[in-house]
């Protein structure tokens, strides 16, 4: 079948060619990202640094390229969507770390702006996205694969 191969590209990996959102917003993203997280003050090696680093990592470099990836559609494309989420989760769980453990340490409280609440939320629908895409949409022993339903809700 012609279009799997072009999916799926030589040798079975993904053919960047036919899919220019990838090549130019995938590369961007991460490009936004390091210089975004080089912009942050006060800079690297300050503990504080690594918490708007790895949301950035995370969220955007990351996140943003697994959803690029998904839409490129077929198993090897869903496979890297799922690997690249996982990653991007562990990456913003430690950015959510590098705060709280940054607040405890200078005996600020928690959760008292709307950047921290909103964050909070954020963080809370990630990981709930993250153990229902991994555990009910995972093309290989997703529960529900084929519902419609829990894919709109992913998504």
């Amino acid at each position: 079948d012609a279009s799997k191969a072009d999916k799926l590209g030589r040798n079975g990996w993904l053919s960047l060619a036919p899919w220019p959102r990838l090549k130019i917003w995938g590369p961007a993203l991460v490009i936004f990202a390091c210089v975004a997280a080089a912009a942050v003050t006060p800079a690297w090696p300050v503990w504080f640094w690594y918490h708007p680093a790895a949301m950035l990592l995370g969220y955007v470099a990351l996140m943003g390229n697994a959803i690029l990836v998904k839409k490129i559609g077929g198993l090897r494309a869903t496979n890297i969507h799922g690997y690249l989420m996982g990653a991007a989760s562990i990456i913003t769980a430690f950015g959510w770390y590098v705060i709280y453990s940054n607040k405890e340490v200078n005996g600020k409280p928690h959760l008292t702006t709307w950047h921290g609440i909103s964050g909070l939320f954020t963080l809370l629908g990630t990981y709930f996205s993250a153990v229902a895409g991994a555990g009910l949409l995972d093309p290989h022993f997703g529960m529900m694969k084929a519902s419609k339903t829990v894919r709109y809700f992913h998504s």
